[in-house]
């Protein structure tokens, strides 16, 4: 997600929307995106620097280790926040902030009966 600091006013700017998923790379480790990103962050400039912060929203399909069978997870990232020092005058790629704090999300309900016990309906979806 490429921010282009000239389309950021002084009070600052609200994104909310879908960008393609930025974990395709995770496909041979048996974890496949199962739809867009979802984003809903506000951005500014200060300081010479981009601030950015919101939340983040990724379902990916992983499989179950008890039964084997593939369901969606969603990864929330309920407080994303960016700050960065500006190198150049036109855009800032939040991308790679985007994909550390998808990774550093703690895994749960790792198997359908998890998801079943604590009340949460995954889709089953085929293949990677």
């Amino acid at each position: 997600m490429k921010i282009h600091l000239k389309q950021v006013p002084a009070q600052g700017l609200h994104l909310d929307g879908d960008e393609d998923c930025p974990i395709h790379d995770l496909e041979a480790e048996g974890i496949c995106c199962a739809g867009p990103l979802h984003y809903n962050i506000e951005v500014g400039i200060a300081g010479g620097a981009l601030w950015a912060r919101g939340s983040l929203s990724q379902p990916v399909e992983l499989r179950c280790v008890s039964c084997l069978e593939n369901f969606v997870h969603y990864i929330q990232v309920p407080a994303f926040a960016v700050h960065t020092e500006l190198y150049g005058p036109e855009t800032v790629d939040l991308t790679p902030f985007i994909r550390e704090d998808l990774f550093a999300q703690p895994a749960s309900a790792s198997t359908l009966r998890d998801r079943w016990q604590s009340g949460l309906r995954g889709e089953t979806i085929e293949g990677c």
